[in-house]
């Protein structure tokens, strides 16, 4: 916004210099200069509002008796490279807003489409479930009085994970999957964890919406702003050697209500030997293909 003023303010100097100055050869080139600088700033400004503030309506979901409509709704772009897509729920009633409800979803930097929620209706309320690929399921309830609730479910686009029939997982004394591979997946992270040093902190094993693995290695509260800070160890799923695992080592800020307030931060990347559980720090903060030499 402030680089779109800045553009404004020599497009405003230019045609004052095109007033005062009465040669024509200059005149014509501040005139030019001056409308080149309105049409950037102009460019600028649009990109500026499809990043961060156009509307688009992903779904409309009707009540039964046609009284009210709940909108599912993107704001602007999901925030690059893979971070969260912003939402609205708008419940309406003959063109009037009842409630609004803005949230993020972890949707891996897509944007939304109708398969991202589910909607109900209750007598006083419209239900919508949301779903994000990385992230676990929940639920916003939107009464008719304009109070609204949420609602953070366990499960993952509707199903459990990792079993997805429904049936209660096998889970070790962390809550992690006793299935083989996850437990490596947790021996590899706690040998990351170590590698870095923890400083006490007991770390907390999950798993994403996607069912890849991770781990929550620190977090510190800011006691004035309620804000968390997390560092994420995350398995890299694109990394293909057999040898080895890569994970990434990420900072997460979250805001006082819980919303991740800002995009990863990625901090290092680490290979752990399959077989030893050897790690090694990468010393990058890049994706990169893994070195098949």
């Amino acid at each position: 916004m402030v680089l779109i003023l800045i553009m404004l303010f020599i497009a405003a100097a230019n045609v004052v210099g095109c007033i005062l100055i009465k040669k024509r050869g200059i005149q014509i080139f501040l005139g030019i200069a001056a409308w080149s600088w309105v049409l950037i700033a102009l460019a600028s400004g649009l990109l500026l509002y499809n990043i961060n503030y156009k509307t688009t309506d992903i779904d409309v979901s009707e009540s039964p008796d046609g009284a009210y409509e709940l909108h599912f709704q993107q704001i602007g772009e999901p925030d690059w490279p893979f971070g969260s897509t912003h939402a609205r729920l708008v419940l309406e009633s003959n063109g009037k807003t009842v409630a609004t409800c803005s949230f993020d979803i972890a949707n891996d930097g897509k944007n939304l489409g109708p398969e991202n929620w589910e909607t109900t209706w209750g007598s006083d309320h419209a239900s919508a479930t949301i779903f994000g690929e990385e992230q676990s399921d929940y639920r916003y309830n939107l009464r008719l009085d304009g109070e609204i609730d949420e609602l953070q479910l366990d499960t993952y686009n509707g199903k459990t994970i990792p079993d997805a029939q429904n049936e209660t997982p096998k889970i070790d004394e962390d809550g992690y999957p006793t299935a083989q591979d996850y437990q490596a997946y947790k021996q590899e992270m706690a040998a990351v964890a170590s590698y870095i040093g923890v400083d006490g902190f007991e770390m907390e094993y999950k798993i994403t919406a996607k069912g890849y693995p991770y781990a929550v290695i620190s977090r510190e509260p800011n006691e004035k702003t309620g804000q968390v800070t997390e560092l994420h160890i995350i398995l890299n799923e694109q990394h293909e050697r057999l040898s080895n695992r890569e994970y990434v080592l990420q900072k997460h800020r979250f805001a006082a209500d819980g919303a991740e307030s800002a995009s990863a931060e990625i901090v290092d990347f680490y290979l752990v030997d399959c077989a030893t559980l050897e790690v090694t720090n990468e010393h990058t903060t890049q994706w990169h293909k893994a070195n098949h030499g």
